[in-house]
């Protein structure tokens, strides 16, 4: 009687023989039962390219279902068919938080054996988020409009932002790793109201409506923050009464 080497049963076997008809009894098997493949398991581990520590929540497709990393960065496959398999991120959900550190870095490709097992690593980047407030120094929690930031991380392309708000708050989004490089400039209605502080010890002004300053950003918060200090202009406008008695501006 043929007996399949891997399940131990004979031709009846669903699992390895699906649809055999022959009995575990039958006497006219002659030869042996070829073995089905062994099955494999996988485990893919994502992990903070900075920290090294694992992501949770990232979605693992293209093995079996689409399972999200748990608490370690890891998420585990059973009973898969052996031969090239795939595994693929999804950053759903995390696009503001992670990105990927080349193109074509979401996928792996790997052959496990029968019986074998795989074993996945990926690294994401994390990403962080800036908000640059332009600050009277008179008013707490008033800003300044018409205040231009320009950002630099590490010479990657320079991004520029004009606070709008009363807040004089600007936002710079999707961050990698590096120390950010600020220049502020006062432009339109800020040049005409206000100049750059020479007392705000964390920037460096240039002059009168132009500063510059430094952040390094922590990876770990969501949001990193930065500010500038401004001065309000004061206007003094005189007047005096001529010999006629009418009221003059002085020149």
């Amino acid at each position: 009687m043929a007996v399949c080497l891997v399940c131990q049963g004979t031709y009846e076997c669903p699992r390895c023989h699906p649809g055999s008809e022959l009995s575990p009894a039958s006497s006219d098997v002659a030869q042996v039962v070829e073995p089905c493949p062994a099955k494999c398991t996988v485990t893919v581990l994502v992990k903070d390219s900075d920290s090294g520590k694992g992501i949770t929540g990232v979605m693992v497709e293209q093995l079996s279902g689409s399972p999200k990393t748990d608490a370690n960065g890891l998420t585990h496959f059973k009973d898969l068919d052996p031969g090239a398999l795939t595994a693929k991120l999804s950053l759903a959900g995390l696009e503001n938080r992670y990105a990927l550190p080349r193109i074509g870095a979401d996928k792996q490709t790997k052959t496990v054996g029968a019986g074998g097992y795989g074993f996945f690593v990926f690294e994401l980047d994390p990403l962080t988020t800036l908000e640059v407030t332009v600050a009277r120094s008179d008013r707490d929690g008033l800003g300044v409009k018409d205040a231009v930031v320009q950002m630099t991380v590490e010479g990657r392309a320079q991004v520029s932002k004009t606070t709008s708000g009363d807040d004089g708050k600007v936002v710079f989004e999707k961050i990698r790793k590096g120390k950010a490089e600020l220049k502020l400039e006062l432009k339109d209605t800020a040049k005409e109201r206000f100049n750059v502080s020479e007392q705000f010890e964390q920037q460096t002004r240039a002059t009168s409506l132009t500063a510059s300053r430094s952040v390094h950003l922590d990876l770990s918060k969501e949001k990193n923050e930065a500010k500038f200090v401004v001065n309000p202009l004061i206007y003094l406008k005189l007047k005096f009464k001529d010999p006629e008695g009418t009221v003059r501006c002085f020149p």
